[in-house]
C-alpha cells in the first residue's frame, strides 16, 4: 500500500451528520441504517445499495465511490424487504424482494424478483409468464439461484414449475424476462447447486421417514450433465456427523464439505465424491465452529469464516487476503471485514467497527490510490461514545462453562440492570453494535447477554446440550448468568428487568412464572407464550421442533404446558409488556395476543400490536413504535 492512501485516508472525517440532542434516547437509537447491502459493479464504476428513507426503502445507485444517489426503485412501507441486491454484470441489477402473505391461517412471505436495467432505468418483474394467471401465483417464491459468471445477459430462477410439481431452475433472459427451463427435477429436490460455471450438479432433499418423526437429508450429485442425478451421501437429521456441501472444486470431482466429523466441531473439508471418502480437512478452529465459506469474485472458494467476539475470516493464500490486509492497516484498532468489491478487486469497501463507535463504510480505490469514509451506517450516532461490551466467562449450575457479555452505561454507579437473551435460540451473541443493547446502556442500564447453551458456533456439546432445554436447562442458564454477574460486577443488585425478542421473549414470559420475583418487569418482543400450540402448528420439515422435543405424541407434547407462561398466568406478580407484528412470519401475533386476552384481567400487563411489522422489526415506523412502547414500560416500571 502506498503512502499517500494512508495520507489522504488519515485527513477525511468520518462525520457526516450532527448528533440530534433533542430526539429522545430510544429515538436516536430506534432508526433503521440509513444504507444497508452496498455492492459494487463488477467494472468497479458503480454501486447499487439500499436507502431507508422516510418513504420506505429504495434501492439506488452511486456512482463509485460517492454518496449521491439515484433513486432507482422504491417498496412498500411496511410490506416490501429486500432480499437480494446482485450485480448481473454492469447493465443489470437483480432485485429479490419479500412481501406477507396469509392462508390458511398462516402468513408467510413470498419472494419475488426484479430486474432493473441501469442504462435504461427500465424494471421488470421476473415471473414466468405461464403461472400468471394460474391461482396459486401469488403464493410462489421466485429467487435468484445464479448470477451465470460468463453469461451477463441471463440469470438462473428457482420457481415453481407445473410439469414437475415442484421448484427448479429456469434460465432467464434479462432483456425481455423469457423463461426456459433450466433442469427437470424429477426427484423432487428440495435445492439445487450449480457448479461455478453454472451448471446444475448438487441437489439436497429432506422428507419426513414413513411411520416415524425422523427427517432425512439426502445429498444427490452428477457428474455429467447427461446423467441424472444420484444419492451421495444420507444422514437422519439430528443423527451422526453433519455434512452440508458449500461449493464444489473446478474439476467437479471434489466437494467443500462442513462437517463435524471427528473433532466435534465444525470444519471445512475436501471429500472426494467419486470414491466418497474425506480426503483432508482444511480448517478448523480449536474453539468455534466453521460458519461458512468466503468466496472470490470467480466463485472460488478461497477461505473461511467464524465467529469469537467478531467475525474472522481465514484465506487459505495471501494474496486472497490482500485486501482485509489493506484494510486492516488502515484501521489497525478496528474490527473490519469486506462487504464488496470490483471483479478485478482494485476497487472495494469494507465496515469498521471499534468498541465504542457504531459501524462505518470505507472505500478503497488501488486504481487512484484513494481511500476514505463513506458512509456511517447510523449518521446520528457516528459522535456518540457507544458503551462497550466486556466478555465474561462462568460456570453454570451444572458446571458447564458458558460465555457472555456485559455492558456498563458510562457514568452511572450501580446501574439497574437488563437482561437481553438473544433469540433463535440457535443463534449468540457477538461485541457487534446492537441498537437494543446501545440504548439501554444510553438509558443507564447496565445490559447483560449470555450466550446460553443452545447457542451456536462454539463446537456441538454447546449446541446439542440445549436440545429439548426450553424453559429448563437453558432457562437456568439465564438465571445462573445473572447471578454471577450480580455477584461481581458493579450492578444494583435488585433492579433488574428481563426482555427479549423471539425466543429471547420466550425466556421473559417463562422466568415471569418460574421465577416471579427475580425481576421488576418482563418484556417479550415476539415472543412465544404457549409452546405446546408453537409445536402443534409448526410446520417446518427441519430439526427446528426436533430441538424442542424428542417425540411429537402427545403426552410430550402436552408436557410443554409446564414450561409455558400462558398455563400459569396465576403465578405472575411482576408487570409485563408484550410487543408484536401482525406481518410476523416466524411466531404469530397471535401468541401475543391470546396471552394478553387471557391475562389482562388477572395480572399487569400492557399488549402493543404493530400493523404491517415483521419478526425482524425491518419497518422504521414498526421499529420506532417498538423502541417508545419499551421506553415508557421501563420509565414506569425500572
Amino acid at each position: 500500500m502506498k503512502r499517500s492512501i494512508i495520507l489522504l485516508f488519515s485527513c477525511l472525517a468520518m462525520s457526516f451528520f450532527a448528533h440530534s440532542k433533542t430526539a429522545e434516547i430510544y429515538q436516536q437509537f430506534a432508526t433503521l441504517p440509513i444504507m444497508q447491502s452496498p455492492t459494487i459493479s463488477p467494472d468497479g464504476d458503480s454501486i447499487a445499495a439500499v436507502y431507508n428513507g422516510k418513504d420506505g426503502p429504495q434501492v439506488v445507485l452511486m456512482k463509485f465511490p460517492t454518496i449521491q444517489f439515484t433513486p432507482l426503485a422504491q417498496l412498500s412501507r411496511g410490506k416490501d424487504r429486500i432480499e437480494t441486491l446482485a450485480w448481473s454484470g454492469n447493465r443489470y441489477l437483480i432485485i429479490g424482494a419479500s412481501y406477507p402473505e396469509y392462508y390458511r391461517g398462516d402468513t408467510f412471505r413470498v419472494q419475488r424478483l426484479y430486474r432493473l436495467d441501469i442504462k435504461t432505468k427500465d424494471i421488470r418483474e421476473l415471473s414466468n409468464s405461464k403461472n400468471r394467471k394460474e391461482t396459486f401465483f401469488k403464493y410462489v417464491n421466485y429467487s435468484l439461484a445464479s448470477t451465470l459468471r460468463d453469461d451477463p445477459e441471463h440469470i438462473l430462477v428457482s420457481t415453481y414449475d407445473q410439469r414437475d410439481d415442484y421448484y427448479t431452475l429456469f434460465k432467464v433472459t434479462l432483456e425481455n424476462g423469457t423463461y426456459e427451463k433450466y433442469f427437470t427435477n424429477e426427484e423432487k429436490l428440495d435445492s439445487l447447486r450449480t457448479d461455478i460455471e453454472g451448471n446444475i450438479r448438487v441437489g439436497v432433499k429432506i422428507e419426513k421417514l414413513k411411520g416415524s418423526e425422523k427427517h432425512e437429508k439426502t445429498i444427490w450429485y452428477r457428474d455429467s450433465l447427461d446423467e441424472p442425478m444420484k444419492k451421495i451421501h444420507s444422514r437422519i437429521l439430528g443423527e451422526g456427523e453433519t455434512f452440508d456441501i458449500v461449493a464444489l472444486s473446478d474439476d467437479n470431482v471434489h466437494a467443500y464439505v462442513i462437517s463435524d466429523r471427528e473433532n466435534a466441531r465444525q470444519a471445512l473439508w475436501l471429500y472426494n465424491i467419486k470414491t466418497n471418502e474425506f480426503e483432508k480437512e482444511l480448517f478448523s478452529h480449536p474453539k468455534y465452529d466453521v460458519a461458512g465459506v468466503i468466496h472470490d469474485n470467480e466463485g472460488k472458494v478461497v477461505g473461511v469464516y467464524y465467529y469469537d467476539d467478531y467475525e474472522r475470516q481465514y484465506f487459505f493464500n495471501q494474496q486472497q487476503d490482500q485486501l482485509t490486509t489493506v484494510a486492516q492497516n488502515l484501521l489497525p484498532k478496528a474490527q473490519v471485514y469486506i462487504v464488496t468489491s470490483s471483479k478485478d478487486q482494485k476497487r472495494f469497501m469494507f465496515s469498521a467497527q471499534s468498541p465504542e463507535r457504531v459501524p462505518v463504510y470505507y472505500y478503497v480505490d488501488l486504481r487512484q490510490q484513494k481511500a476514505g469514509a463513506w458512509l456511517a451506517s447510523y449518521p446520528n450516532l457516528v459522535k456518540t461514545q457507544l458503551a462497550e461490551p466486556q466478555k465474561f466467562e462462568f460456570a453454570a449450575s451444572d458446571g458447564m462453562q458458558l460465555n457472555g457479555y456485559l455492558t456498563l452505561p458510562h457514568g452511572v454507579k450501580n446501574p439497574p440492570l437488563i437482561v437481553f437473551p438473544h433469540g433463535g435460540p440457535t443463534s449468540r451473541d457477538t461485541k457487534y453494535y446492537s441498537p437494543f443493547v446501545q440504548y439501554f446502556a444510553a438509558k443507564g442500564y447496565a445490559v447483560m447477554q449470555v450466550n446460553f447453551r443452545g447457542s451456536e458456533g462454539f463446537g456441538n456439546h454447546y449446541e446439542t446440550s440445549g436440545y429439548f432445554e426450553w424453559g429448563k436447562r437453558m432457562q437456568r442458564d439465564v438465571d445462573d448468568a445473572t447471578d454471577y454477574v450480580l455477584a461481581n460486577y458493579p450492578v444494583a443488585k435488585h433492579k433488574s428487568c428481563l426482555v427479549g425478542a423471539s425466543y429471547g421473549g420466550y425466556v421473559a414470559l417463562t422466568e415471569a412464572f418460574q421465577r416471579p420475583d427475580k425481576f421488576d418487569c418482563y418484556i417479550s418482543i415476539a415472543g412465544i407464550a404457549d409452546l405446546k400450540d408453537l409445536v402443534e402448528h409448526e410446520r417446518r420439515d427441519d430439526n427446528f421442533i426436533k430441538n424442542i422435543v424428542p417425540d411429537e405424541d402427545s403426552d410430550t407434547v402436552d408436557k410443554l404446558t409446564e414450561v409455558s407462561a400462558a398455563y400459569h398466568i396465576n403465578e405472575i406478580k411482576k408487570p409485563i409488556l408484550l410487543i408484536h407484528g401482525t406481518k410476523d412470519t416466524q411466531v404469530s401475533y397471535h401468541q401475543s395476543e391470546e396471552f394478553y386476552s387471557k391475562a389482562k384481567s388477572r395480572i399487569d400487563i400492557e399488549y402493543v400490536e404493530i400493523d404491517n411489522m415483521t419478526h425482524y422489526l425491518d419497518d422504521a415506523e414498526g421499529r420506532m413504535e417498538t423502541f417508545k412502547a419499551i421506553d415508557e414500560f421501563l420509565d414506569k416500571h425500572l
